[in-house]
């Protein structure tokens, strides 16, 4: 990734304003595999993103985070196309962080999901397909090109009419060598890419069943909230933490580097600790500034005229002075916050030899780095 991105000390700073207000410090024993989930015997997988398995469900592993913009619609959608089945026979899930999405960074930002992914996921899907075509044909001995893909998880026969289910062949491909180059779609022979229009996800979501960062409970988990100061940038002088101490339920009250948090066994009883905190902060580079001001800068911006152009097309001086219905109208919106709909979290369980994590965050990477320097610990142990 380009430099302009956060070092690893930088991040270190800048921790509560990666978790956000509703941090959580899981403080269990619990253990768990890291890594690719467990693949079942006896499944085809072609590289790390998918997984045709012997019980009959396709795994997509999807390396860019799901944050409402429809990666896991996208590349579902991208990876039917070529594998020959229908998007929602695919199983979506969100990928933990691994080297083989690493490129070089596992982040999603930019809008770059689909662009980045595009020839990927197409080809891994064609890899699939003609690893079972492969296996189809290995089965009833017969030519490739008389193997058939039908479109919805199955291979048939045009000599005998046979058909085979990609789970009765997953372990026969998954012996096979992964093609390098196999034949993509042309596009007119699209039938899910630009026309597939559902959202796999969107009944889990209407209807309350989507797991989110802030859902996850584990045993003995404490919850933090944080005071922060009023206006970005600005420090935090001294604070008085007794009256939320003296709530029930108040396990401690830490200075961070975003401002204080109070940990308690739950977010209610947090809230009220951090609403009773008396804190004093230094004024920072954008005291005094308000949205009036903002906007004032914009305008004096734009009557300058001084941009740069980016590009030149027609020519808009001579159609203005030709006469005609001129309309002049002007629009504008406030500075707003990239704000997320849920609260901004992350869950932690820390060890003396192991840390594991579970973030809503657009960068699992960098997350794991701050982990790194939290705990002290290897990456390959967070």
């Amino acid at each position: 990734m380009p430099n302009r991105f956060l070092t690893r000390r930088t991040l270190l700073a800048g921790a509560a304003t990666i978790t956000g207000g509703g941090l959580i410090l899981g403080l269990s024993g619990r253990h768990q595999p890291s890594g690719l989930p467990d693949v079942p015997p006896g499944s085809m997988q072609p590289n790390a993103y998918l997984q045709v398995r012997p019980d009959g469900l396709i795994v997509l592993q999807v390396d860019k985070v799901e944050m409402g913009q429809g990666v896991f619609t996208g590349f579902a959608t991208l990876v039917a196309e070529e594998l020959g089945v229908r998007p929602d026979q695919i199983q979506c899930r969100q990928a933990p962080v691994h080297p083989s999405f690493q490129t070089p960074s596992q982040i999603t930002a930019e809008s770059k999901s689909m662009r980045t992914r595009w020839d990927t996921l197409r080809l891994t899907g064609a890899q699939a397909r003609e690893m079972l075509r492969a296996a189809a044909a290995e089965r009833w001995a017969a030519a490739p090109e008389s193997i058939e893909v039908v479109g919805n998880g199955t291979l048939m026969n045009l000599e005998t009419g046979e058909r085979l289910a990609y789970a009765e062949l997953a372990r026969t491909a998954a012996e096979l060598r992964v093609p390098d180059h196999p034949p993509l779609k042309p596009t007119d022979q699209f039938r899910w890419i630009g026309r597939h229009s559902g959202r796999n996800d969107a009944a889990a979501k209407s209807l309350g069943q989507a797991g989110f960062g802030l859902d996850l409970r584990l045993p003995g988990m404490l919850t933090a909230v944080v005071l922060r100061p009023p206006r970005f940038g600005d420090k935090l002088l001294d604070f008085d933490g007794s009256q939320a101490l003296a709530i029930a339920g108040v396990k401690a009250v830490v200075r961070i580097t975003s401002g204080v948090a109070v940990v308690a066994d739950s977010l209610w009883i947090a809230t009220r600790g951090r609403d009773r905190l008396i804190a004093s902060w230094s004024d920072g580079p954008l005291a005094g500034l308000s949205a009036d001001q903002v906007r004032a800068s914009h305008a004096e911006v734009l009557d300058r005229n001084d941009g740069v152009e980016a590009r030149a097309e027609g020519d808009t001086e001579g159609a203005l002075s030709a006469g005609g219905s001129v309309r002049t109208a002007e629009y504008a919106t406030p500075y707003l916050a990239h704000m997320t709909m849920e609260p901004m979290n992350a869950t932690a369980v820390v060890g003396s030899h192991r840390c594991e994590i579970w973030a809503p965050v657009q960068a699992p990477d960098f997350a794991r780095e701050l982990a790194c320097d939290i705990t002290g610990l290897p990456r390959e142990a967070i």
